[in-house]
C-alpha cells in the first residue's frame, strides 16, 4: 500500500512534490496552481525496475528501464537513472497501481489511472 513520505525533499526552482512508497511502487507527483500536473510511477522494485512518466506540462507517458547503479568494477553504487525505453503491460500495471493506492485521494487516483488508461488506447 502506497503511503506519503512526510519530508520529502523540495528542490528550489522546480515544482512542489509529493511521494508515496511501498514495497514495490514509488510514486512522485509534482504540483502546479492547476493542481497535478505530472507524475512518475516507479514499480517492480524487487525486479527489474520500470517508470512511467508524465513530465510536468508535456505530452504524453514515457515508459523506461531504471538501471540499478550498479557498475561493475566500482566499489560504491551509483545512483539509479532512467535507460532505454521499454514496452510496458500497462493493463498490468493498472491493475498494480490500483492494488497499491486504495488508500491515497480520489483525484490522485483518477489522474494515474485516467493518464495509465489513456496510453494502452
Amino acid at each position: 500500500m502506497l503511503r506519503e513520505l512526510c519530508k520529502t525533499r523540495q528542490i528550489p526552482g522546480s515544482l512542489p512534490r509529493r511521494w508515496f512508497s511501498s514495497p514495490d511502487m514509488d510514486l512522485i507527483l509534482w504540483y502546479d496552481n492547476d493542481g497535478i500536473a505530472g507524475f512518475q510511477l516507479c514499480y517492480d522494485k524487487d525486479g527489474r525496475e520500470k517508470a512511467a512518466t508524465l513530465k510536468p506540462h508535456s505530452q504524453g507517458l514515457h515508459h523506461s528501464g531504471v538501471s540499478d547503479g550498479e557498475v561493475p568494477g566500482f566499489r560504491h553504487k551509483q545512483s539509479p537513472v532512467l535507460s532505454s525505453r521499454i514496452q510496458p503491460d500497462l493493463s498490468r500495471l493498472i491493475e498494480l497501481f490500483q492494488q497499491q493506492a486504495r488508500n491515497l485521494s480520489a483525484d490522485i487516483r483518477q489522474f494515474v489511472s485516467t493518464t495509465l488508461a489513456g496510453a494502452a488506447d
